[in-house]
């Protein structure tokens, strides 16, 4: 069984979230026997094959930043019983969503940093945060020589899209909103460049 119930016989199961799988079987006294990494059930002794002197077992496929795909063969011997069918299930787990920070033009960083890329979980909140929260106002200078710009807040785009090619929803600084079921891109609003002092 997966989060939401029963993976029947030849059936798949999506989850969002760490997932405890659970084989099971009727037959008395029975032993398990199970691949989860998609092998065919040929030989008990293989090294592939997980046995189980218990007529239930179970194991979590957890949660990581890549796409988790599980393709579980099981098959149940009781006393003095041949194996009966295979039965194959597939199960797969989301990963983390993504949420980037994009410094959205070309130049050098003063004040502050771009944040680091995160992971969240979808239905996080996620707040925008504040690169002057230490008392500084992050600011990028073009070429270091001309002009300057301040930050003001960020725009939260698709992953699919870049930062100049516009669009997107304003972020402002302080405020949250839950994590969406796909990848995130954060750009840097800039202020309207002015000469250096």
């Amino acid at each position: 069984s997966g989060a939401t119930g029963t993976i029947a016989h030849g059936g798949s199961h999506l989850a969002k979230s760490d997932t405890i799988v659970t084989l099971t079987t009727p037959t008395p006294n029975a032993t398990l026997y199970y691949t989860t990494n998609g092998s065919r059930i040929t030989d008990i002794d293989a090294p592939a094959v997980r046995r189980v002197d218990a007529t239930s077992t179970t194991y979590t496929i957890t949660r990581t930043l890549e796409i988790e795909q599980r393709t579980i063969h099981a098959v149940a011997i009781g006393p003095h019983m041949r194996p009966g069918p295979i039965t194959i299930a597939k199960v797969e787990v989301t990963p983390f969503r993504v949420l980037a920070y994009d410094q959205n033009g070309p130049g050098t960083l003063t004040g502050g940093a771009i944040p680091a890329t995160s992971y969240y979980r979808k239905g996080t909140r996620i707040w925008s945060p504040d690169p002057s929260a230490s008392g500084t106002t992050l600011r990028l200078s073009d070429s270091g020589t001309t002009t300057t710009r301040s930050f003001v807040r960020w725009l939260i785009i698709r992953d699919t899209s870049t930062c100049s090619a516009g669009g997107g929803v304003d972020f402002d600084v302080g405020t949250s909103a839950p994590m969406p079921d796909s990848n995130r891109i954060m750009c840097a609003v800039w202020s309207t460049p002015s000469s250096l002092p």
